[in-house]
């Protein structure tokens, strides 16, 4: 078996947009890095062999891939502005959409260039 450097991920901003929805999310990968430090935060459950992702792992993950968002908007129908504080986006987003949009993130990481146009 050849080792062979692993291509970066690609950074490059992907937008999201929930089924059904006029909202658009503006998402990222993680880089290696990002990777280590969300899964250093995470629990591992040994008996089921997977992770369990942490309030502070799902942070700080959307802390690097969450980079916007266009046409989010309050109960009162007034845009949302998007904080540079992941925790208050966070607390607007509620919890089921913050494990989606983590879930795209954490699936868009460790893609190459041609997977992530895919």
């Amino acid at each position: 078996m050849t080792i062979v450097a692993r291509e970066n991920a690609p950074l490059l901003p992907f937008l999201y947009t929930p089924e059904g929805e006029e909202v658009q999310f503006k998402l990222r990968g993680l880089t290696t890095s990002e990777t280590l430090d969300v899964q250093a935060l995470a629990d591992l459950d040994a008996e089921a062999k997977q992770m369990r992702w942490t309030r502070r792992a799902v942070l700080s993950g959307l802390q690097a891939g969450l980079l916007g968002w266009d046409g989010f908007k309050d109960a009162a129908g007034n845009p949302v502005e998007f904080s540079k504080k992941a925790s208050d986006n966070i607390e607007r987003l509620g919890i089921a959409l913050t494990m989606q949009l983590f879930g795209q993130i954490m699936g868009a990481t460790g893609l190459n260039e041609t997977q992530a146009k895919n």
